[in-house]
């Protein structure tokens, strides 16, 4: 990670719990990282694509100009 520029107020978005166990081994307690937001993966079928990006945009605190229907067809 500090290679590539990070800095501990660099903040982290992991996405999995696998991820999360690797990120928290790996990096958490030797970079002393402070701003970390896990939310599940995007492969995760209990949740559809809209459920997912609109739980993620609320975990980040991302306040949407458009409702997911309109970004998606805009990126279709």
């Amino acid at each position: 990670m500090l290679d590539i520029g990070t800095t501990n107020k660099t903040a982290y978005i992991v996405l999995g719990v696998e991820a999360k166990k690797q990120f928290e081994k790996h990096f958490f307690n030797k970079m002393g990282v402070v701003d970390i937001k896990y939310y599940t993966h995007y492969s995760n079928y209990r949740l559809t694509d809209e459920k997912w990006v609109t739980g993620l945009w609320e975990e980040l605190g991302i306040e949407a100009n458009y409702d997911y229907e309109t970004i998606r067809q805009k990126y279709k």
